[in-house]
């Protein structure tokens, strides 16, 4: 009992020497280069404090807050992105980190801390940068290696979410319905549909000739869109239904990297939850391939990948005694396979966005201009050599194939 209370005192002294007594300076700067975040402003504090052992230190955090921009802010508002992250980091991911506390789970930790926030326009957030971790080049595709790394990472994140669900600790109704499956939402009113529209003009007025019969069927979509959107949603067969991250791509998650091999990941943290929903595990899958891996490499080592993914899950379904829930590698090539509409769209749409140079700009804000929402995306993001890499394959795939 003596060494008991000597050890709390102990701990306790250590604790109240390293918290903060006083902070005597603030500095910020932008924590993000241009395009890589569009709902939200964020920034670095470099923080100076007095620590109670009279020790003075610096410590960095990031502070993501409201954008000043009137239009862009009401946009925001409608979605409630802040509230809906605060929620995910509040409610869901402390559920995250007690089940592995519980489970004495020792592996690491997907996302970031929440240091704290006002309601709900600004929150304090770890700065992960002090830990090593950056974030991949916005308009570079991620090669093999951190695909793997991802996909491995989402079948951990997907296990430890549907643990708690089979749990009863989290629900449908502690996530926002996610904003693909909501009814008459902008997002694919505006938003897909503006893209579409855009894309088909360029294909008409800039590509060669050989893409006018894929431009002209593609246009037809637009008719099609929400009806084949929302049938995605509609079948539960054969679909493990569990916590999605929603909007997985390269500027959404920090690389940490192997000391000795600089080009090697080796641990990753997932940002901006703030689209998180209960769902199928693939359309984070097909979220994250179509935005953000090599086309070569989705394409050749899209098994592998799969597989890899599929082991994780597993893996970690086994560790907390839930083995025989785990879809098989079959299953899961299946719901893929059922989904890829969603893989389709998002190349069409999302992708070329985040990954556009130069005069490639997506205007959030002109989603509502009364001339149409098409004139969100500029001309110079599909007219892009990295987005016609990117995209013209995809294309060429899913033209082939019949999906549109």
């Amino acid at each position: 009992m003596e060494e008991n209370a000597w050890l709390e005192t102990i701990l306790n002294k250590n604790i109240n020497d390293n918290s903060i007594a006083k902070l005597l300076n603030v500095t910020t700067d932008s924590a993000v280069p241009e395009g890589v975040n569009y709902t939200s402003i964020i920034k670095r504090a470099t923080l100076e404090v007095l620590l109670h052992s009279g020790r003075k230190s610096k410590i960095s955090v990031i502070l993501k807050q409201n954008h000043n921009d009137e239009e862009k802010a009401k946009m925001i508002a409608e979605f409630s992105m802040f509230k809906k992250e605060i929620n995910i980091y509040t409610n869901v991911l402390s559920k995250f980190d007690q089940l592995m506390d519980d489970c004495q789970d020792n592996g690491d930790k997907l996302w970031c801390n929440l240091i704290g926030y006002k309601p709900y326009s600004f929150m304090v957030l770890e700065d992960l940068k002090a830990r090593n971790f950056t974030l991949a080049e916005r308009t570079k595709f991620q090669d093999k290696n951190h695909a793997l790394l991802v996909l491995n990472s989402l079948g951990r994140f997907h296990a430890l979410g549907y643990v708690l669900i089979k749990r009863g600790l989290l629900s449908k109704e502690d996530f926002s319905v996610f904003y693909m499956e909501a009814q008459d939402s902008t997002i694919t009113n505006k938003f897909l549909k503006g893209g579409l529209r855009k894309l088909c003009s360029v294909i008409e007025n800039d590509w060669s000739s050989e893409w006018k019969e894929i431009g002209k069927k593609l246009k037809k979509q637009e008719d099609v869109l929400e009806e084949r959107i929302a049938a995605l949603f509609t079948s539960k067969e054969n679909s493990f239904q569990t916590v999605c991250h929603g909007d997985c791509w390269t500027c959404n998650i920090m690389f940490k990297y192997c000391p000795y091999e600089k080009e090697i990941p080796i641990a990753l943290k997932f940002l901006d939850l703030q689209l998180s929903h209960l769902n199928s595990h693939g359309f984070d899958i097909l979220y994250y391939m179509y935005t953000s891996v090599r086309v070569h490499d989705r394409t050749a080592y899209w098994n592998e990948l799969i597989a890899e993914y599929h082991r994780s899950l597993k893996s970690t379904l086994t560790d907390y005694g839930m083995e025989a829930d785990a879809p098989t590698l079959d299953q899961i090539h299946a719901e893929l396979k059922r989904l890829e509409y969603y893989g389709f769209i998002v190349s069409l749409s999302i992708m070329p966005i985040t990954i556009a140079e130069g005069d490639g700009k997506y205007e959030m804000e002109k989603l509502n201009d009364e001339n149409g929402p098409e004139n969100a995306f500029t001309t110079g993001i599909y007219n892009g050599e990295n987005v016609k890499a990117a995209i013209q394959p995809v294309l060429r795939k899913f033209f082939d194939e019949g999906l549109f």
